[in-house]
């Protein structure tokens, strides 16, 4: 079923590292309040339920009973719900992210780019495909984090895509990146993006100021979260101004071909 608009709620919050329990009860929570707020869609930053950690030891085995548990909520509550999650499978990692809907289904997508610097390169394996997934309509890019940093990855070449959601662990001293690169996704690819990221202070003292947003295809923000604060807020996308723009301003018919190479 196609929708004119989607209203999209957002988590903004801190995570507990190791603590999945502890974690899973700020998602039921924030989901409640999606609900009652008549969202259709609720993300949460990265790696929700532990943290941006040692991958090995904090990666779930199968049968994944926090993403399973997350799925039943989306189900109970009827709102999609966005993170991802350190998934083992066999003798691989993956920084899996993911949106359950509210029908049950869970699309997933693996982190592309993995963030080296953090050592999440050295024990997380990246996708080998990019995958868009249709949700009421609307065709959504699931990204985490450090996939920001990356236009090729994101490219909408052909209007391929209406949203982008991207789900962090972003520190406070490359602040000013993340709330460049949240705009300038939005405008080179005429989309919508959602980043939600985690606030507080981690294990390792790095300290996390949110600023999550969601923005237009022009740059605008329609909803964004107070810097530092734990907060849920929320906005609703029309697909109307967005399909103006595109015909009004097609810049997307003059983008270089490319073929990704995984």
């Amino acid at each position: 079923m196609q929708t004119d608009h989607l209203k999209i709620g957002a988590a903004q919050l801190d995570i507990a590292i190791g603590h999945a329990e502890a974690n899973l009860h700020k998602v039921q929570q924030y989901t409640t309040q999606a609900a009652a707020e008549g969202c259709d869609l609720i993300v949460f930053p990265e790696v929700i339920t532990s943290g941006f950690a040692d991958f090995e030891r904090l990666a779930e085995l199968p049968p994944y009973t926090s993403l399973e548990t997350i799925r039943e909520l989306a189900i109970s509550h009827k709102v999609a719900i966005a993170s991802s999650m350190l998934l083992r499978e066999g003798d691989s990692i993956y920084n899996r992210i993911f949106l359950a809907t509210a029908e049950g289904d869970l699309l997933t997508q693996d982190k592309r780019h993995l963030f080296s610097p953090g050592g999440e390169a050295q024990y997380v394996s990246p996708a080998l495909e990019r995958h868009i997934y249709l949700f009421k309509g609307w065709r959504i890019l699931l990204t985490a984090c450090y996939d920001l940093r990356f236009p090729v990855w994101c490219r909408n070449r052909n209007n391929e895509y209406d949203l982008i959601i991207n789900c962090a662990n972003w520190p406070q001293p490359r602040r000013r990146v993340w709330q460049t690169l949240l705009n300038a996704r939005a405008m080179e690819n005429l989309c919508y993006v959602c980043g939600v990221n985690r606030v507080g202070t981690d294990d390792d003292g790095l300290h996390y100021t949110g600023d999550s947003a969601i923005v237009d295809p022009r740059g605008n923000h329609l909803g964004e979260a107070t810097p530092e604060e734990e907060q849920f807020f929320s906005a609703i996308i029309e697909r109307e101004p967005m399909e103006k723009l595109r015909h009004k301003f097609p810049v997307w018919k003059d983008a270089d071909l490319f073929t990704l190479i995984y």
